[in-house]
């Protein structure tokens, strides 16, 4: 935002907007499911998006199972499927 009133963009007509989001992964293993870990393509698609691989701030809060965090500020989602 800085760097558009630098510009010369008048402040008061600026508006941030932040997206909400997460990408997915389908886990290669059940069994290892840490940061990292191989995948062996985008998770299932949403009801909302659609999308392989991606869901929208609601789907990833609907679905939320079981969150961890790294260091008290990472963190990341796992949902169980059962196939």
């Amino acid at each position: 935002m800085n760097e558009y009133v630098r510009l010369g963009a008048p402040p008061e007509k600026l508006v941030l907007g932040l997206h909400g989001a997460g990408s997915s992964f389908t886990l290669r293993s059940m069994v290892n499911h840490s940061v990292g870990d191989a995948v062996s393509a985008g998770g299932k698609a949403g009801p909302l998006l659609k999308w392989e691989g991606r869901m929208a701030y609601t789907e990833v809060r609907y679905k939320m199972e079981r969150c961890v965090f790294l260091n008290n500020r990472v963190m990341y989602i796992y949902l169980m499927h059962y196939m």
